[in-house]
């Protein structure tokens, strides 16, 4: 794979433990994940936490894009909430239940408060929703969330549209002023480092 010339495609439900580890492996040393979810097992609890978003993602149905190093290997995912996306409804909420309590363990209800406070600030007006963006630690460094950034961002420009999401690092906001996202400020909830939350106007 040339990273000036990433083959991005679309996801389908056959990769998903696929992508379930890569996002995994790209968020092992995440600031929110490390502090919120117990020690032990963590390289499992963190794929738990992406197995149930991906199955509250899938329900509703999202836009994810995959950066493919070979037509058999996953190594970027980005995934998108479009404008007016619902919210996942009680069946989907059942089904991602046991993945979550597999990531939170005793701490689950501590990392549901967390996330409900920071999706409580989310704007209000029509906007895409960066829910997630990671790439394999082994391809770091290549361009593919770039890559990712600058395929989905197209679209975006193309219809008119804003976009949303939250830095969950520091170093991540300079990333993403790059491709003109701004800072809304910080939120953080009771125990959870602050993420940064960050626009694109269209």
């Amino acid at each position: 794979m040339s990273s000036a010339d990433p083959q991005i495609v679309p996801f389908d439900r056959t990769r998903t433990d696929e992508v379930i580890e890569v996002l995994a492996r790209a968020f092992a040393q995440d600031p929110f994940l490390t502090t919120m979810l117990p020690p032990d097992r963590r390289h499992d609890r963190i794929r738990a936490t992406f197995d149930s978003e991906l199955t509250l993602a899938m329900s509703v149905p999202h836009v994810i894009d995959l950066v493919l190093a070979d037509p058999f290997d996953v190594v970027g995912v980005a995934v998108w909430a479009p404008p007016g996306t619902a919210v996942p409804g009680p069946m989907a909420t059942v089904r991602a239940l046991p993945a979550a309590v597999r990531a939170g363990g005793r701490s689950v209800g501590r990392l549901a408060q967390a996330w409900s406070a920071i999706a409580r600030t989310r704007p209000t007006q029509p906007h895409w929703y960066l829910a997630t963006l990671g790439v394999r630690p082994d391809h770091a460094g290549r361009g593919i969330g770039s890559a990712l950034l600058r395929h989905r961002l197209a679209t975006i420009d193309a219809d008119g549209a804003d976009a949303y999401l939250e830095a969950s690092a520091p170093p991540l906001v300079g990333y993403y002023e790059r491709f003109g996202f701004r800072s809304l400020g910080e939120v953080a909830s009771s125990g959870a480092p602050p993420m940064t939350r960050m626009w694109r106007a269209r």
